[in-house]
């Protein structure tokens, strides 16, 4: 099986420092993990085709049959666009999965939420995610990507309780880059 060990797949750990890119067109990925990338990141959709999720898996298959250590980041199989999967797709590809995401910067995206006045909003949404990500599928973690431009002492205790509502993997972006 490559480099990439069955234990290390059945824990989602990678045996190198994670390196993720956002939403690389399927036809790339080769082109970045030669500049190191070990995890592509797309959230629920890549182009907007059918099919477009299992030739993106495809090719990750093809990765590692090759030895490369590569990964997925997204949502789970019922949020993906446009296609109507279900769990047994999950099931096929569940060795791919580094983490489910939240939808990315959430803390901006929210109904009613603000991150600075009214994160309880906020925080229902996470739960709610929480909740429905673990009952389909339990052992994969959950990954959030946060605005960057939010982090700050002044509402740290916001985003720990964001993050204690079962959040495994954190990062953020930053702005400008």
């Amino acid at each position: 099986m490559s480099t990439v060990t069955a234990a290390s797949m059945l824990n989602n750990t990678l045996p190198i420092y994670p390196v993720a890119c956002w939403w690389q067109r399927i036809d790339t990925m080769l082109s970045w993990v030669q500049r190191g990338v070990n995890v592509f990141w797309w959230d629920k959709q890549i182009y907007g085709n059918p099919g477009d999720f299992e030739a993106m898996h495809q090719n990750i298959e093809e990765l590692r049959s090759q030895g490369h250590c590569v990964w997925v980041i997204r949502q789970p199989a019922y949020l993906l666009a446009p296609d109507k999967l279900d769990i047994s797709f999950d099931l096929k590809w569940k060795s791919h999965l580094y983490a489910f995401d939240l939808d990315d910067e959430f803390d901006d995206k929210v109904a009613g939420g603000n991150i600075y006045t009214n994160v309880q909003p906020i925080i229902a949404y996470v739960k709610q995610r929480v909740s429905s990500y673990h009952a389909w599928l339990p052992d994969v973690p959950i990954i959030a990507n946060f605005n960057g431009t939010h982090v700050a002492e002044a509402i740290r205790t916001h985003y720990e309780a964001i993050i204690d509502c079962g959040i495994d993997i954190i990062s953020s972006d930053q702005y400008p880059c």
